[in-house]
């Protein structure tokens, strides 16, 4: 495998946000930008839903110095086609309800959906 090609597959896996982050920073030659950007770029894990209901964080946020979390304008700039949020429930923070936790993560994610949505 050559090492465009490795590198294309190995930042595919990585993700779209660190595909952002690290064309930025390196130089990305067109043809490895054109089979990134030719790809379906899926993201099996983000947790942003506990920021979501934490510290009430917009999806669509534009701050350049937040670099840890999904934002739109990142999502776009790195080509992403779908994302799975993963609602997970610190068991213990939240003994004896996980279920409402479990519920209010999931509204979260359904509010900033509603939002990009109407906005």
């Amino acid at each position: 495998m050559g090492r465009t090609r490795g590198l294309v597959y190995s930042v595919l896996l990585i993700g779209p946000l660190a595909w952002s982050v690290f064309a930025q920073d390196h130089p990305v030659s067109a043809r490895a930008q054109a089979i990134h950007n030719s790809a379906i770029v899926v993201d099996t894990h983000e947790d942003t839903p506990q920021r979501f209901l934490d510290e009430n964080y917009d999806i669509g946020s534009i701050d350049p110095n937040d670099t840890d979390f999904i934002s739109l304008d990142k999502a776009r700039a790195g080509n992403l086609g779908a994302e799975f949020f993963s609602i997970f429930v610190y068991p213990k923070l939240n003994q004896g309800h996980f279920a409402k936790r479990t519920l209010e993560l999931i509204d979260s994610v359904n509010q900033q959906v509603a939002v990009i949505r109407t906005g």
